[in-house]
């Protein structure tokens, strides 16, 4: 039997896989600012799909499940500090990756920490654009009549102690998995 006949794939087609199922298809719109009642999208490559989010309860049956589907075990990539949530990632190719997000037992929980440890299987729970000018993208969607939030300061520690920065904007009352928020990473 092939990889493919028993249900795996590889990584590209696990990055088809998930923008197909987030976003409907690739050349579905992508924050266009419309009002709201509208989506707020506007055309999109998959160039500015910086991630997409699988969430878990527990991140090492998530671990665990992606690489028996891909074949490709995930690297730990460290706790959110304040979020309660900690990740390992999947790269899908050049500047997109697949981020499996769970509860850190070590840190206190928060919403977004509770909500992931209700899930009973892993499950797409998000994505995020990239964006080189995250305040234009948040003036654009409030100008557009959207409640935004952000931009927000976020932030990873990585295994080898390193800090990973970035700020994001999402539109405040949009479900995550049908629209993306904004991510622009750190210059450093």
């Amino acid at each position: 039997m092939t990889r493919r006949s028993q249900g795996w794939f590889d990584r590209r087609g696990f990055l088809r896989l998930g923008a197909v199922g987030m976003l409907g298809s690739l050349s579905q719109p992508l924050l266009n600012a419309q009002p709201s009642g509208s989506s707020a999208v506007e055309d999109v490559s998959v160039a500015r799909v910086d991630h997409l989010i699988l969430g878990v309860s527990d991140l090492q049956e998530g671990i665990r499940a992606v690489e028996i589907q891909t074949g490709v075990r995930p690297v730990r990539g460290g706790r959110h500090p304040g979020g309660g949530t900690r990740n390992a990632l999947i790269s899908l190719g050049e500047r997109h990756y697949l981020e499996i997000l769970a509860p850190d037992p070590e840190q206190e929980p928060g919403d977004r920490a509770l909500e992931l440890k209700a899930l009973r299987a892993p499950k797409l729970i998000g994505w995020a654009a990239s964006s080189r000018a995250i305040e234009a993208e948040a003036e654009r969607l409030r100008g557009a009549g959207h409640s935004v939030q952000g931009p927000s300061a976020g932030s990873r520690e990585r295994p080898d102690g390193g800090l990973l920065k970035w700020r994001t904007v999402s539109i405040a009352d949009a479900p995550s998995y049908k629209e993306p928020f904004v991510n622009q990473w750190h210059s450093d």
